[in-house]
């Protein structure tokens, strides 16, 4: 049957408004790949329903269950719920082509011509009870630069991919998304009228987590036309930057977040979302809250203190916004080692706390707990001997991802809700794109098998990880076409790995160490270490052990020998006495023989405590046969995590050591993707590629990433590293990025060809920063040569024969990466990856004028002017909208914001472009100039109806339109 012989969407007598906003779905969904509209009718009888699509409720499904099947001459979508039936929907819409993911949809350019009612008939059922999303707040690239539309978008699309679960972390003392005070500084509607001063990631903000403030006009090669202020932040903070000054401004940050839960929570629930918000446990309380307690006579370290305040977050909750579940989490420094019996005793017993005040208070939401650790890890348990059967457990995987899923998972009780939390990627390579399918797959088939009933992704971007996205949602659904192990029992060895830690208890003690640009390096440490069995190949090596004295003032009082494999070869080793205090301090042991793939560290304390910050292992693998040895490196930050090339912490736990390799196949996902994303005449080629970067080689998680990593958690996340390997040597981990180029003309229509450009330049980028990376440690290495230099002529010759010409080609390069990032910019996971290279690769780290003083010395005049930025963008004009929405609540005044990135000179504004979907011609409504190169326009009135859009305008000869596909296939905005 061909799509026009459909004659109606056929809705229930008095459907209740989720229905019908169902079928304005799959009405708008249908006229995008077919260009035939089908009207929508309510109330037909059965036996008159002919060539429709039907539908219905069906209390023989359960609750989140749907079927797609045809009866006679139409189709029936039905479902144990409304919400159900909205999942057949979207499940519908796939079958047409269309493809869901959280920065949009993905509607492709050759249009549906198969046949709308006949499908072979299809069930849906959820493998797990909570599907969900975790934004990370804290960094630019994620939801610290969310406003409203955003934050609605993400819930509107995550509803298309089948997901029902949203929620947030809050760092305590720092982020607004939960407020800590007493009841009595709440008035009747929730707001704040006593509080602290918290914010959130934005361009003027200095020092956290390595970004730099920085002012926008200051971007390199016309980034700044981007922004429409010198200062780039959420709402909620605006006009309170970069931290609020005064309670009426700390009140205000927290009453705007307040509403912005409010609207953006209430209209998640209208779309069958629950949601969670948290804290940090123990309780940590904010100077100002501790001196209103002691104000009130209350000691702020006593039970009572806390039962108040706890009291306050949650009546304030109940007041301000709607809420399912509120959690906590346990300390994050648990996550590197064995946590000490004081913070375990004082974790358990405010957990306690928490748990029996919303007790009194009637549970108004549901209780959880989560972490970087599911417990102690020596006793994983812990937490389900302390909560109510009722309440869940959660945590993140551990070593940002790497580690398979916590063994504690499968010990905990069948009744227990178990949640694991997985990393849709990590922060410290946050500025590059990350391929992770095959480990979510991977992760997701052993959460199901050990019984888990929720799934939650933890991120900060949304299309540069669109993959994995993708990839959770559809394993919480299906996995039986590439898990071969599904429905099997669970089976793992759990097994000491030869790659341990003994003992040791976290720290990062945040101070300034001299004698190293490593800080982050040097304050992660442990200490009470009894030692490490580090797998090697079998061959001879030395360990170079790094140290840093942070706590202790004077000599004598750490005190300690080091055995390398059970030589005594470092004794009374004194840092304090050798160092004084937070200097970098090494020492390195002479070579040693491993031929039992074990090289064995032992610590034995004489004065005080053990403690180490990082070791590196170097030598040559022993010759196998006829195979010579190959030297070797190895490189663990102790008590921290990825760091430059040092692996994170070596874990104490009993090992889930998995058999198979880390990562399942991801083959189908990725053909599905590419050939939905650029069409069926490259779509398996691109697929092979992009698979061939996905995950890591083997099955430990943490080696042989098959994507390049050229940036790495430095003074912050994702710095650009300098490589001292050659370019030559390095180019060819970017070989991938020449076999995309090599496609570009084969791929047809314009959507298509939008979304190739999109994942050609943000690849182009990446080796860009590849390319940096080994001519900064170019630069390096030849401002040691320069240090070598017999005389201050030979300086200057050599400055400008060897440095010169490098540190000009490296401000070239710098421009080349920001205009392949400045062509990805279409979400503000984009906009903030530029901001933290901008304000911390460049300016923080110095990654490009590190040298130029030392340079102009030596040299003895002023560096030329090469060496300075372009402010002029160079690249295509495009027009990009950042708060794009495709479902708009009742009542919304939805406000779209465009910009046109590409001239400094526009004589004409943008115009939209709008009908209703399907009917007459386009009517068009100029847009408003807002500042800089922002424009914006009102979404038209039109009641309930849906409103099919594009927008277009000329630039300097050249006719841009938005959507990329426009105007054959347009955007479109549904009334919820």
């Amino acid at each position: 049957m061909q799509a026009q012989e459909v004659k109606q969407i056929v809705l229930p007598y008095e459907a209740s408004r989720l229905l019908n906003f169902s079928a304005k779905e799959i009405q708008k969904y249908i006229y995008l790949r077919t260009k035939l509209f089908v009207p929508i009718q309510s109330g037909e009888a059965e036996h008159s329903i002919s060539e429709a699509i039907v539908l219905r409720d069906d209390n023989r499904l359960s609750t989140e269950e749907y079927s797609i099947e045809t009866k006679g001459n139409s189709l029936y979508i039905s479902g144990g719920s409304d919400i159900a039936v909205l999942y057949g929907v979207y499940s519908y819409a796939e079958l047409l082509g269309v493809r869901f993911a959280l920065h949009g949809d993905v509607i492709p350019d050759e249009p549906f011509r198969g046949s709308l009612l006949q499908c072979e008939k299809k069930n849906g059922k959820p493998l797990f009870a909570l599907r969900g999303l975790l934004p990370f707040h804290d960094f630019p690239e994620g939801p610290d630069l969310w406003n409203e539309d955003m934050y609605k978008l993400c819930m509107a699309q995550m509803v298309k991919m089948k997901m029902n679960f949203f929620s947030l972390h809050t760092y305590p003392h720092v982020e607004p998304n939960v407020w800590v005070g007493l009841s009595e500084d709440t008035d009747e509607k929730g707001n704040v009228t006593y509080s602290y001063p918290t914010t959130l990631a934005n361009t003027s903000r200095p020092g956290a987590w390595g970004y730099s403030a920085m002012d926008t006009r200051d971007y390199c090669c016309g980034a700044s036309t981007l922004f429409k202020d010198s200062v780039y932040a959420s709402p909620l903070v605006e006009g309170l930057l970069p931290w609020p000054n005064g309670q009426e401004q700390m009140n205000e940050v927290f009453n705007r977040t307040g509403t912005l839960w409010d609207d953006a929570f209430s209209f998640g629930k209208q779309l069958g979302i629950r949601f969670c918000v948290g804290l940090e446990t123990p309780l940590s309380i904010p100077k100002e809250v501790t001196e209103r307690l002691k104000e009130k006579n209350i000691d702020p370290g006593s039970r009572e203190a806390k039962q108040l305040l706890y009291k306050g977050i949650f009546s304030r909750i109940q007041k301000r916004h709607p809420l399912d579940y509120f959690w906590l989490w346990t300390p994050e420094g648990w996550t590197w080692g064995t946590p000490s019996k004081e913070s375990i005793q004082s974790t358990v017993e405010d957990v306690r706390i928490a748990r029996s005040v919303l007790s009194e208070l009637g549970d108004p939401f549901g209780f959880g707990l989560s972490g970087w650790v599911l417990g102690p890890p020596n006793d994983t348990k812990l937490f389900d001997r302390h909560l109510p059967a009722g309440d869940f457990m959660s945590s993140l995987s551990r070593l940002v991802g790497q580690e398979r899923i916590d063994l504690g998972y499968k010990e905990l009780p069948d009744s227990r809700m178990k949640m694991p939390v997985l990393w849709l990627e990590d922060d410290p390579a946050l500025t590059t794109p990350q391929f992770w399918a095959g480990r979510l797959r991977s992760d997701i088939a052993e959460s199901y098998a050990a019984g888990c009933s929720g799934i939650v992704g933890n991120f900060w971007r949304t299309r540069s990880i669109a993959p994995n996205i993708i990839a959770m949602a559809e394993a919480c659904w299906e996995q039986e076409d590439w898990n071969s192990d599904f429905g099997k029992p669970y089976q793992y060895v759990p097994e000491p790995t030869n790659d341990i830690r003994i003992g040791g208890v976290g720290t990062n003690y945040y101070r300034h160490i001299k004698g190293t640009e490593d800080q982050y390096l040097y304050n992660t440490q442990r200490y009470d270490l009894e030692g490490f069995k580090v797998k090697v190949p079998n061959g001879n090596y030395k360990v170079t052990f790094l140290f840093s004295e942070t706590k202790f003032d004077r000599p004598g009082q750490r005190v300690f020998h080091l055995k390398v494999q059970d030589s005594e070869v470092l004794r009374n080793i004194d840092v304090f006495k050798a160092a004084g205090r937070d200097s970098a301090y090494t020492i390195t042991s002479g070579m040693v023989k491993v031929d039992n793939y074990t090289l064995d560290i032992q610590f034995e304390p004489v004065v005080g405590p053990t403690f180490l910050s990082g070791f590196v292992i170097e030598g040559k693998t022993a010759d196998v046969n006829q195979i010579k040895g190959t030297p070797y490196r190895r490189c663990i930050d102790v008590g921290g995590g990825l760091y430059k090339d040092f692996e994170a912490d070596l874990s104490e736990q009993v090992g889930n050591k998995q058999q198979r390799p880390r990562d399942m196949s991801a083959t189908s996902l990725y053909q599905d993707y590419a050939c939905h994303e650029f069409g069926s005449e490259v779509g398996n080629r691109v697929a092979a590629i992009f698979e061939s970067l996905d995950g890591t080689v083997g099955n430990e998680g943490h080696l042989g990433f098959r994507m390049p990593r050229p940036a790495a958690w430095i003074t912050g996340p994702g710095v650009i590293q300098p490589n001292e390997i050659p370019w030559e040597e390095e180019a060819g981990k970017y070989a991938f990025v020449d076999s995309l180029y090599a496609l570009r003309d084969q791929v047809k229509g314009k959507g298509n060809k939008a979304r190739f450009d999109y994942w050609l330049n943000t690849f182009s980028c990446l080796r860009a920063m590849g390319e940096l990376g080994c001519m900064r440690g170019l630069l390096d290495n030849r401002m040691k040569e320069l240090s070598a230099q017999p005389s201050e002529k030979a300086k200057r010759s050599f400055v400008e024969d060897k440095v010169l010409p490098l540190r000009i080609d490296l401000s070239r390069k710098w421009e080349q990466m920001i205009g392949y990032l400045m062509q990805t910019v279409y979400t503000s996971g984009e906009l903030g990856t530029l901001i933290n290279l901008e304000s911390q690769t460049r300016k923080t780290y110095g990654f490009l004028t590190k040298y130029d003083q030392e340079l102009e010395v030596a040299y003895g005049k002023k560096l030329p002017t090469e060496i300075y930025l372009s402010e002029t963008y160079s690249q295509s004009s495009r027009l990009i909208v950042l708060n794009e929405r495709t479902v708009i609540g009742k009542g919304e005044a939805y406000k779209m914001e465009v910009t046109v990135l590409g001239t400094n000179h526009i004589d004409e504004v943008p115009v939209l472009m709008y009908r209703e979907l399907g009917k007459g011609k386009f009517k068009a409504k100029k847009m408003t100039h807002e500042k800089q190169q922002t424009f914006s326009v009102q979404l038209p009135d039109s009641t309930e109806k849906t409103i099919e859009y594009y927008i277009t305008m000329n630039v300097d000869g050249k006719n841009l339109s938005y959507p990329a596909s426009a105007p054959e296939v347009n955007s479109t905005w549904v009334k919820l």
